[in-house]
């Protein structure tokens, strides 16, 4: 099996989110000075937490934190709903294997401080190398 690269992947990520919001941050979001400096908000971290394999393709983990500053719940919940939107059932053909991404679940996180909202979407990417696979089914 040929595996995606790490690297292009992470760039389709980056540049999907990026269509729904600007500040978009792999791993960690920069430090801030001062955590109610509204005009940082809302961003977005993502990573890739672990994969596994089998026969043809690779399943990997993606979390995505999703962070906005305010007293109303609205803007990150709509921001939520439109990266799921964006990536869920996403194709993406890369040479010979093909990525889709499939939306698993959101979680809302809970902060001492109020205004500070957070919430969490998982998704699996599950990357199938095509020329293994149709070799050996069709």
């Amino acid at each position: 099996m040929k595996y995606l690269q790490t690297v292009e992947l992470l760039k389709l990520i980056n540049s999907t989110l990026k269509t729904v919001n600007n500040n978009v941050y792999l791993d960690n979001a920069p430090s801030m000075d001062n955590i109610t400096d509204t005009s940082a908000y809302p961003y977005v971290v993502y990573e890739l937490q672990g994969s596994n394999f089998d026969e043809f393709e690779e399943n990997i983990n993606l979390v995505i934190d999703i962070w906005d500053y305010s007293k109303d719940s609205t803007a990150i919940e709509t921001l939520a709903d439109n990266i799921v939107s964006a990536l869920n059932l996403l194709n993406k053909t890369c040479g010979t294997n093909l990525a889709t991404f499939y939306f698993n679940s959101r979680q809302k996180i809970y902060d001492v401080n109020i205004e500070l909202k957070r919430r969490q979407l998982q998704f699996t990417i599950q990357n199938i190398d095509t020329n293994d696979f149709y070799k050996k089914y069709i």
